[in-house]
């Protein structure tokens, strides 16, 4: 595969989370159609966020091994970074003002190719200085026409 070829994929997004007391939050999963494209060390997967009742959601991510750039655009942008042992501060803009973002990645495990791939990510996320809870987020991609 070049630098600049894209495959067409299906992302699949599963979240959950504990609250600061421990208590369990639903898992969400998701699925939509989206790209990815190889750029020198890196895979760069897109796609939109499609839920009913809300806007669209433009996600971008730059998957490189140990390290995760996600980009949010849409009523609720924000920008993060997960690493494992790094924190990263950023804002979460929202339709109601912006709010300070803080992540820190507790463990990161991937693997990619341009057929498919996984990112698990294990976080704490703080908004506006206060913890919110321990989130995970596991996406996953695979080529249209295969499992995902």
């Amino acid at each position: 595969m070049t630098d600049q070829d894209k495959q067409r994929v299906w992302v699949t997004l599963r979240t959950a989370g504990t609250d600061p007391d421990g208590f369990a939050e639903e898992e969400q999963i998701l699925r939509f159609p989206g790209e990815v494209t190889r750029v020198g060390d890196a895979w760069l997967l897109s796609y939109t966020e499609r839920i009913e009742e809300t806007a669209d959601t433009e996600v971008r991510l730059r998957l490189r091994p140990g390290k995760v750039m996600m980009m949010r655009q849409g009523d609720y942008s924000v920008s993060l970074i997960f690493e494992v042992g790094k924190h990263y501060e950023g804002a979460y803009h929202t339709p109601y003002g912006d709010l300070d973002i803080a992540v820190e990645t507790l463990s990161l495990s991937d693997r990619y190719s341009e057929r498919q791939g996984e990112v698990s990510i294990r976080y704490d996320e703080t908004i506006s200085g206060q913890l919110v809870g321990v989130r995970t987020m596991h996406i996953s991609y695979a080529r249209r026409g295969a499992p995902c």
